[in-house]
């Protein structure tokens, strides 16, 4: 200990930060742990994670963390807890899940809430990844609850921008706008400009993922401006790869390039290979609809090595399937569901609920293309239910409104309308324009099929005014056929 603290002082008087904490630690010496801090929320903003991680190991190694076991359980419960973040930031989701339970063991050992709470957290955060959003909430709301009863002010905002993430996925706008709102405020309270600027890009993304592409836009502007503000390129190419796939589905392909490139500069840069993966995948969206499916496929494969590179099997499983929509569109039809079948048996192994429904919509898809009717109605059918089993109510539109396809072309006209109307109900209730012009247009289709013209026609003119409302060229509505399984949030 002695010597730990001699050495601690010579590189104090030295400059160097690091090995001086290093050997305070050793010595017990946590006096400086805001220096610490500092050092990780540096490397962090900068998205240079070899010094994050390295700045952790300075607590966390092995003959570190043998002595402070004994003596300060919470830093080593924290520091496992940060490592646990830098690797759900990397998709490597199993060894968070690991961290963080070794941190969660600890904080419980020694009767440590606040670290308790942390643990908590980014355990939600992992399910929420994955999907599993009852999970993702349930812990979510434990860590939130520990939060209030500390004190913890920045954490307890974490928590809200979270569950208003899962709420929002959920389709609960409401409930998802009152936890934006409650931590945009926690936020503003600590003068958390990083905070801040997460609420706005995860609203911004809500705001996309239910259709509402021009508020959505707006946000995310919000995000950019607060994350250049603190050179965070990681936040801002996050929020450019969101504006460009709203530029995309309303039909705006050299605007969404040109996001999506500086997106995936910016990626390339801070070498985050998740943040690229995922934009590659974005960009599969646009060759496709440029018509050029050798580039969306090189784009897919490029994605599936990056994700497969990080161990991010969520990642390649995700790939898999929507290469299943480019060989779709290419019309292999069979090929296709191969790759359908090959994600569906990697998001069973990975528990993940929502690529499982995901399959059962596509695969649906499939079989009505290839004409085998009944058996796509029962495909669509259990992706109906296995969507409202997760809450998922943008991805039981969808299942609802192929459904009813199905029924068209099988001449049941009394139940395609039945199911056009319940997905018009849910349009209605996620608050979205696109979602509810999407589902006229399915309407005005079943109700020709039952033999009502007039009605139909009604139906389709005011799906076509809502699409020209929302600035929405003709052509792009044919986009999001192609972008059905985008509710997987990829």
């Amino acid at each position: 200990m002695e010597w730990h603290g001699r050495a601690a002082a010579y590189f104090s008087r030295s400059g160097d930060l690091e090995d001086e904490l290093y050997h305070r630690f050793c010595s017990g010496d946590t006096s400086k742990e805001g220096e610490w801090h500092r050092l990780f929320r540096s490397a962090n903003l900068a998205c240079d994670y070899d010094s994050g991680l390295r700045v952790i190991e300075l607590v966390t190694a092995h003959e570190v963390r043998e002595g402070l076991l004994r003596t300060t359980p919470g830093l080593v419960s924290h520091a496992l807890t940060l490592r646990s973040d830098i690797s759900l930031h990397q998709g490597r989701l199993d060894d968070a899940v690991v961290e963080a339970e070794q941190a969660l063991r600890i904080a419980r050992e020694e009767g440590l809430a606040g670290e308790e709470a942390k643990a908590l957290f980014l355990l939600g955060c992992v399910s929420q990844r994955r999907s599993e959003l009852t999970r993702a909430k349930e812990l979510l709301s434990r860590a939130f609850d520990i939060c209030l009863a500390t004190g913890d002010t920045q954490n307890g905002a974490n928590c809200q921008l979270h569950l208003g993430s899962v709420a929002a996925r959920q389709a609960d706008y409401i409930t998802a706008s009152k936890s934006f709102s409650l931590a945009a405020t926690l936020y503003e309270e600590l003068g958390d400009v990083l905070g801040e600027g997460n609420v706005h890009w995860e609203h911004g993304s809500a705001l996309r993922r239910v259709g509402r592409f021009g508020e959505s836009r707006k946000v995310l502007r919000l995000a950019v401006r607060k994350y250049r503000s603190l050179s965070f390129r990681l936040g801002v190419a996050n929020a450019l790869r969101e504006e460009g796939g709203i530029y995309l589905r309303e039909g705006r392909a050299q605007k969404s390039r040109n996001a999506l490139q500086e997106a995936l500069n910016l990626y390339r840069e801070i070498g985050d290979r998740l943040g690229e993966a995922a934009c590659r995948a974005e960009l599969s969206f646009l060759e496709l609809t440029d018509g050029d499916a050798d580039a969306a496929h090189g784009s897919l494969r490029d994605a599936a090595a990056l994700y497969a590179s990080i161990g991010n099997e969520l990642g390649v499983a995700d790939t898999n399937l929507l290469g299943a929509q480019v060989l779709a569109h290419q019309g292999a039809l069979d090929e296709a569901l191969e790759h359908v079948n090959r994600a569906s048996t990697a998001y069973g192994h990975l528990e993940s609920r929502l690529g499982k429904a995901n399959c059962l919509l596509f695969s649906g898809v499939i079989t009505l293309m290839q004409g085998a009717l009944p058996e796509a109605s029962v495909r669509l059918a259990r992706a109906v239910r296995a969507f409202r089993e997760i809450g998922n109510a943008q991805g039981e539109r969808l299942a609802l409104g192929e459904r009813s396809r199905v029924a068209v072309l099988e001449q049941d006209g009394d139940l395609a309308v039945r199911l056009a109307r319940r997905a018009l109900q849910i349009s209605s209730f996620m608050d979205s324009k696109v979602a509810m012009a999407e589902s006229m247009m399915a309407l005005s289709v079943a109700e020709l099929a039952k033999g009502r013209t007039k009605e139909a026609v009604r139906v389709f003119a005011a799906s076509c005014a809502l699409f020209e409302e929302l600035g929405i060229e003709p052509p792009a509505q044919e986009t999001s056929s192609m972008m059905l399984l985008s509710v997987a949030a990829l």
